[in-house]
């Protein structure tokens, strides 16, 4: 099974006058997201699931990928994927998601819970993995008859990149 952890697109400063929770993404990040999930779906990377923080800026980002691949299910709008929870929640979070049949899981959420979220999967000790807005780490991710999770980074995907590749 595959999981893209996709940091939500650029939005607007929190000095803006919104509260956190609520701010939206701006012109800049709608774009780079419309050509990361350009990107996706010519990789064939239909998700079977989309997972996303509840806050603004993530169910956002969320709903361009989800155009994108005509993504019919309703988006899991999930508290484990607030800034303040922990890569062990979001873990829980997939486990009670998946069956047999699951390919692709999409995760929309926040640094630097994302970037611990990929230590967690890697098994690395003591390192957060910097995820750019909109961008991509795509994991391959086995978990075993007794529950033992392994993962392996199969690749990312930036916006800068995306730029020269759509």
């Amino acid at each position: 099974m595959e999981i893209y952890l996709i940091r939500h697109a650029i939005a607007e400063n929190a000095a803006e006058g919104k509260k956190d929770e609520e701010r939206n993404i701006i012109d800049k990040g709608f774009k780079e997201t419309k050509k990361i999930s350009k990107i996706l779906k010519n990789l064939k990377a239909k998700p079977d699931f989309i997972i996303s923080s509840p806050l603004t800026r993530a169910v956002q980002t969320a709903d361009i990928i989800a155009k994108k691949f005509k993504y019919k299910k309703k988006i899991i709008l999930a508290k484990e994927l607030l800034p303040e929870s922990k890569p062990s929640d979001i873990m829980e979070l997939v486990k009670s998601k998946i069956d047999s049949k699951t390919k692709r899981i999409f995760i929309i959420g926040h640094m630097p819970l994302l970037g611990n979220f990929i230590s967690f999967l890697l098994g690395v000790k003591n390192y957060t993995f910097d995820i750019e807005k909109s961008g991509v780490y795509i994991i391959d991710l086995n978990i075993d008859e007794n529950n033992q999770v392994e993962g392996k980074l199969k690749g990312y995907l930036i916006p800068s990149i995306a730029r020269r590749l759509a």
